[in-house]
């Protein structure tokens, strides 16, 4: 059995990198950034999130106030909301955090802890040289197709 399995980033995300982590090979390729919420506000990656320890931490080193999972989301699938509450009041950093309101909500998936950990590792020359190999295969399969026709490419591992 293959330790690594490359793949782009339609076919990495969070319960992929769930399943990988637990089962095995190790997933390789990119996952799609968080989508942005209200323009200008920090993103999610901005927050250190971890849902096996319950909090998270906002981009002004402040601890949330709660982390509670909520089933009825409108994804079809439980999610998680952390609040930092009224301390974001007289946060430094409120206009870039919470806009026109007083407190920030961040709602991630039950995989967050995955996805935030692979954001992290596709910043760092460690992973981009691993994902170099994918980039081969894919150029290496284009190339095929281009000049065959072919557009699978049958390989024995």
């Amino acid at each position: 059995m293959p330790t690594h399995l490359y793949a782009d980033a339609a076919y990495v995300n969070g319960p992929e990198l769930a399943q990988a982590s637990e089962e095995g090979p190790e997933l390789i390729g990119p996952v799609k950034s968080s989508p942005q919420k209200k323009g200008k506000l920090f993103p999610v990656e901005s927050y250190n999130i971890s849902l096996a320890e319950g909090f998270g931490i906002c981009p002004a080193g402040r601890r949330s106030t709660s982390c509670s999972r909520v089933e009825n989301y409108d994804r079809g699938q439980p999610m998680y909301r952390l609040r930092w509450g009224s301390q974001c009041r007289d946060c430094p950093l409120a206009e870039k955090c919470v806009g026109q309101g007083s407190i920030r909500d961040v709602v991630v998936s039950p995989n967050h802890d995955h996805l935030q950990k692979r954001r992290r590792e596709m910043g760092t020359e460690a992973f981009q040289q691993q994902a170099r190999r994918r980039n081969a295969i894919e150029g290496t399969s284009a190339n095929w197709s281009a000049v065959t026709g072919c557009a699978r490419l049958a390989t024995g591992g």
